[in-house]
This record gives structure tokens, C-alpha cells and sequence, in this order.
């Protein structure tokens, strides 16, 4: 609930009633650390839904779309594309969240875990390799 909530002033724009858990644009971006514009650049590529206020038409985001803005911000950093990102959104958001998906995520970790464990197994073969050799000298002696 909002402050001044249920005081009965209907002209005062604090006296809706809100979920406490939905957190408006500002406050959002905040804590994620980005700018609003962000926040609604994200609304546009699909990878947010906030409602819209009816008496001021803020963006309010539930408990829901601020997970869903965490996933985008975490995804973000390492560096994925916003058209990457919407439709995994929509696939947790479809799915109930991540719980539902946990199965997959396991086996991807999995698979992805096994492939960097064998790209760094690689990587100190060819290291050992390339150490055992001796450095290319300056070249042939022309004395």
C-alpha cells in the first residue's frame, strides 16, 4: 500500500491501493542501476510488462515483472541481445518462473560445464605442448 492509502482523500495521487511489492520506474532502475529509460526501452523489446497506473498512467511493476527485470539485467550483462532475451523471458513468464524450468537449466549447466571443463583441459595440452618446444631461434647462422 501506498503511503496515505485508505485515508480516503480522493484527490490525493498517494491513495491508491497497490500492491507491496510493486515498486514504480524510479525505484526499479535503481536498484538495478540503470537508467529509466532502460526500464523502458526493455517495456518495448517485450522484456517487461509493467501495468499502467489508471489515475497517472506510471509504470508499476509487480513482484513478477521486477524478476523479470533481474533475468533481462543479468542476461544484459553477459552481453545478450534484447531480440535474444524476450523470448527466454516469455518461456519463464509462460512457464511460471524459473521452478518449471530448473530441469533444463540443470542440464544446460551441465553441458555448458562439461564444454568449458574440456576447452580448459584443451587449453593446457596445447600449453604443455607449445612449452616443450623450444623457442623459435633468430634463424640460421650466415658466418
Amino acid at each position: 500500500m501506498w503511503a496515505g492509502a485508505g485515508r480516503g482523500t480522493s484527490g490525493d495521487r498517494r491513495a491508491r491501493v497497490h500492491d507491496r511489492k510493486d515498486t514504480l520506474v524510479g525505484p526499479l532502475a535503481r536498484r538495478l542501476g540503470i537508467r529509466p529509460a532502460t526500464l523502458r526501452e526493455w517495456e518495448r523489446a517485450g522484456l517487461v510488462q509493467p501495468r499502467r497506473d489508471p489515475q497517472t498512467g506510471y509504470r508499476v511493476y509487480s513482484a513478477a515483472d521486477v524478476i523479470d527485470a533481474l533475468l533481462a539485467h543479468q542476461l544484459r550483462r553477459g552481453g545478450y541481445l534484447l531480440e535474444q532475451i524476450a523470448p527466454l523471458v516469455a518461456q519463464v513468464r509462460s512457464a511460471g518462473g524459473v521452478a518449471p524450468l530448473a530441469s533444463m537449466l540443470r542440464d544446460w549447466h551441465a553441458r555448458l560445464s562439461a564444454r568449458s571443463r574440456a576447452m580448459l583441459t584443451g587449453a593446457a595440452a596445447l600449453d604443455a605442448y607449445l612449452g616443450g618446444r623450444p623457442a623459435p631461434g633468430p634463424g640460421p647462422s650466415t658466418h
